[in-house]
């Protein structure tokens, strides 16, 4: 319990912690956000000294939320470099996602360059077109010796399309009536659940 509250600075910490180069935390994405899909990102770190603690707050743009699973908990997940880590997020009372990957036994996290954790996020149908910004702020990376690092704010830009957006061009993509698609305009064998494009028409399978 000592490094939760270490780390959501009720000491001095958090006044201590020094801004220096070598230290960062990245945003990577596989592929666009689409409407009514679910779209993965994951966190990335650099490090030139052992870490074992990572806080940063996620600011995600509308229509973009994380994804959560039947009992309501965020789908948020340690990913390579974790070494016995665990990963929990809340939300602010702003609407910024908090979140902490941490150790309860001081392990450092391994090096490479593999994520340090990957969150599963849900993009509204009607979310608006165009590049839209992620952002990972107030960054604080925790040595095993409790010194801190406050890296600068780091964002990424990804293009976004909505529902009807996405179905048109599957649509487009081929002419052949026994051709199927998902709504990101991905070819695939045969529909499974969800909404698909076969035949020219949108169809809905619940498989």
């Amino acid at each position: 319990m000592k490094r939760l509250t270490t780390v959501l600075c009720t000491t001095a910490l958090c006044a201590g912690a020094m801004a220096q180069t070598g230290y960062g935390l990245s945003l990577e994405a596989d592929g666009i956000l689409v409407g009514g899909e679910q779209a993965a990102i994951s966190i990335g770190m650099s490090n030139i000294t052992p870490i074992t603690l990572i806080q940063a707050d996620l600011v995600l743009p509308e229509g973009v939320t994380i994804a959560t699973d039947s009992e309501g908990q965020m789908l948020t997940y340690t990913a390579g470099r974790a070494d016995g880590h665990v990963i929990s997020a809340n939300t602010l009372s702003d609407g910024t996602i908090r979140m902490l990957v941490w150790s309860g036994y001081n392990k450092a996290f391994k090096e490479g360059d593999d994520p340090v954790a990957t969150i599963v996020l849900d993009v509204a149908p009607e979310i608006a077109e165009g590049v839209q910004t992620l952002k990972l702020a107030n960054i604080l990376l925790v040595e095993p010796t409790e010194a801190g690092y406050k890296p600068d704010d780091s964002t990424m830009e990804i293009s976004a399309i909505d529902e009807e957006t996405a179905v048109k061009s599957a649509i487009a993509t081929d002419s052949d009536n026994h051709t199927t698609y998902n709504v990101a305009g991905v070819r695939v064998q045969r529909a499974g659940q969800g909404i698909f494009i076969k035949d020219g028409r949108k169809i809905a399978s619940r498989k």
